[in-house]
């Protein structure tokens, strides 16, 4: 058996990436109406796009035996 990792790049992976910059975005929007200060709401959405960039950017692994492919179990964007 034979393993490795591989990055998905289907229609469901970007557009899980645009929602991302758009959480960015948005956070970095309230960060500056607030005078540069962090809030508690701010950490939060800074929080949840670190946790949210960690699940984008981190290699599935697969396995290969004979005659079939499998990817392991994770939280999938289907």
């Amino acid at each position: 058996m034979k393993s490795g990792y591989c990055q998905p790049l289907d229609g469901n992976f970007r557009l899980a990436w645009i929602w991302w910059v758009s959480l960015i975005a948005f956070q970095q929007v309230l960060f500056f109406e607030n005078n540069l200060q962090f809030d508690g709401f701010n950490t939060l959405l800074l929080i949840l796009a670190a946790a949210y960039l960690y699940f984008l950017i981190r290699q599935r692994r697969f396995f290969v035996s004979k005659h079939h492919l499998y990817f392991t179990k994770d939280f999938r964007l289907n």
